[in-house]
């Protein structure tokens, strides 16, 4: 399974890449996510934070998960447009738990 990861915090991008990879998902990483980015295409998930899925419009995969900060907000107006928030950093099995399912849904 290809994962797109887009996300402004180098720190939360480097250690979700990790933990996806050891989970064996193929990360693709966009530390500058644009909808004409060409690794967006056949990729299955799109995980990312509120800045980048706004940059992305409807370019991304349909499954989309939304990433944020363990301790932030999470504005409940985008809540309807994801399958799953994901707080980084977390139990790195909780985290490929949340992705299995929403891969799997």
């Amino acid at each position: 399974m290809r994962v797109i990861l887009a996300a402004r915090d180098a720190e939360a991008r480097e250690w979700l890449a990790g933990v996806l990879g050891a989970g064996g998902y193929s990360v693709v990483v966009l530390p500058d996510a644009t909808a004409d980015a060409p690794e967006l295409r056949g990729a299955e998930l799109l995980i990312a934070d509120p800045e980048s899925f706004k940059a992305l419009g409807d370019a991304a995969p349909r499954r989309r998960v939304l990433l944020s900060a363990r301790d932030g907000m999470v504005d409940m107006s985008l809540i309807d447009s994801f399958a799953d928030v994901l707080a980084v950093p977390g139990d790195p099995e909780e985290v490929l738990a949340r992705v299995r399912h929403v891969l799997d849904g």
